[in-house]
């Protein structure tokens, strides 16, 4: 006899040709909610979702996408690569789907590196190259994102809901990351994904939404100083069996941003013990890979995942516009192009946070900008930071963080007081955790293996979170 479940799945794939919107919102947001749960059944309902993304027919006529490059060899390619496998797995191949567009804006300043990225080509992908002033790379990434919207503008790309332009980092994949029971964590394929954008675009833009921010899974998109202290807790439970990790990460799924050790809702009692090195085909956990991953602001337990479902669960939901935000947005009216990145510089440092800084300011001016659930995977670069690079990136990020708070408060022009003040709480929260991540590794030993160097690389990076008062802030 059939359990209820099975049925479910059986009624949806009955109904995929006729009824693919449906059924392609129903499979993705059971989908989301059996990851960590039910394998078996979580893949079936991708499969259910993956048909019912071929069956559909898309309301887009032209997908615009922009990403800028910046020294990173080898990820225009694999973009352009995940982009086409997303796209032959929603069904969208050429003559049957929306036109494709790719604007590269090449602020490489190796030129090497931007001499590969412009051999890469796509079946059915039209790709375009603008560059930023060669003397001046690489420009730091909120003034290439000013020169690529320019650049939308200049190229006539007027975003509308038959047309809308995708603004997505060089370092994101079309697939997603989910908890599983098995694996750990595994990637899903695109075409559900494309799927889901073109409904939540039909969707929304009657609403008069301007703007949907995007989200990610992978890699977290905050400093690496800021991921240590959980994941650091959690190796110190041990290597456990895939049996144990189920209970762990549905705690993980249904929290926001429980990457984050100064995220507003903290569960300090969680711990997800590492089953399996699961970034990895043979699983193999290798001391040395850890520490590195740790250092480079890679997952290693606590990967950032799809928002929690609200209720009634749906994964075409949208919420307020969250402050973390970043990477993957996507651009439905001519309002959104008008984009003011606010930020500072400090000395040499620019501040980090700019694209939430433009949210904030787009909705202040009118622009309706809201969160929707379409989480690729954020495939960011391994390279082990020195732990001055980590405390230089925590303080850009800490005063982008004073930036925008600044804004939230609704002040119209930050001061530097008030945003040095806001930054210097940030940076006193990440010191307290980072002298209790330090402590932790200091006791810790993995695979026999002490992990005393990384105390000493946290110590000395801790160090480095000095701002300078005597240098002025320049705003932008």
């Amino acid at each position: 006899m059939k359990s209820n479940h099975e049925r479910r799945i059986n009624w949806l794939r009955e109904r995929t040709g006729t009824h693919a919107e449906d059924v392609g919102h129903e499979a993705q947001t059971q989908h989301q909610h059996l990851a960590a749960k039910d394998d078996h059944g979580a893949e079936a309902m991708w499969e259910i979702a993956r048909a019912a993304a071929r069956a559909s027919r898309p309301r887009v006529v032209r997908l615009r996408l922009v990403t800028i490059t910046t020294n990173s060899a080898g990820s225009f390619a694999a973009w352009v690569q995940s982009l086409r496998e997303a796209l032959d797995d929603a069904g969208w191949r050429p003559g049957q789907g929306p036109d494709i567009e790719v604007l590269r804006v090449a602020n490489d300043a190796d030129l090497s590196i931007d001499a590969t990225h412009r051999m890469v080509t796509a079946v059915g992908i039209k790709i375009q190259v603008v560059e930023t002033a060669t003397a001046r790379r690489p420009l730091p990434l909120v003034e290439a994102r000013q020169f690529a919207f320019r650049c939308v503008r200049e190229l006539g790309w007027t975003p509308s809901p038959s047309a809308p332009v995708w603004s997505l980092d060089e370092d994101f994949r079309f697939q997603t990351l989910i908890p599983s029971l098995r694996g750990m964590f595994v990637r899903r394929s695109g075409g559900p994904l494309l799927h889901r954008l073109d409904a939540l675009v039909a969707r929304l833009a009657p609403l008069g939404v301007d703007v949907i921010v995007g989200g990610n899974t992978g890699a977290a998109p905050v400093p690496a100083l800021g991921l240590l202290l959980g994941q650091l807790g959690d190796l110190t439970t041990d290597i456990a069996p895939v049996d144990d990790v189920g209970e762990p990460l549905r705690r993980l799924s249904q929290l926001a941003d429980a990457y984050y050790d100064l995220a507003e809702v903290r569960c300090s009692d969680l711990r997800v013990p590492l089953a399996r090195a699961w970034w990895r085909e043979d699983g193999v956990v290798d001391t040395t890979e850890l520490v590195d991953r740790l250092q480079a602001g890679l997952p290693v337990t606590r990967p950032a995942l799809a928002m929690p479902l609200c209720h009634p669960p749906s994964v075409w939901a949208t919420q307020d516009h969250a402050t973390v935000a970043g990477g993957n947005t996507v651009l439905l009216s001519e309002r959104a192009l008008d984009a003011r990145f606010r930020y500072v510089k400090h000395g040499s440092l620019v501040s980090r946070r700019a694209d939430t800084t433009w949210a904030i300011d787009a909705r202040a001016r009118g622009a309706r900008v809201v969160r929707a659930c379409l989480p690729l995977f954020h495939d960011r670069q391994q390279y082990t930071r020195s732990p001055a690079e980590a405390g230089r990136e925590a303080l850009a990020d800490a005063l982008g963080v004073g930036v925008y708070q600044s804004m939230v408060t609704g002040a119209r022009a930050p001061t530097e007081a008030m945003v040095l003040t806001l930054a210097e709480k940030r940076l006193s929260a990440l010191r307290t955790s980072l002298i209790a991540a330090e402590s932790t590794a200091r006791r810790m030993r993995i695979g026999g293996r002490s992990l005393a160097a990384l105390a000493d690389w946290i110590a000395e990076a801790r160090g480095a979170l000095v701002l300078m008062k005597q240098q002025p802030l320049l705003f932008y």
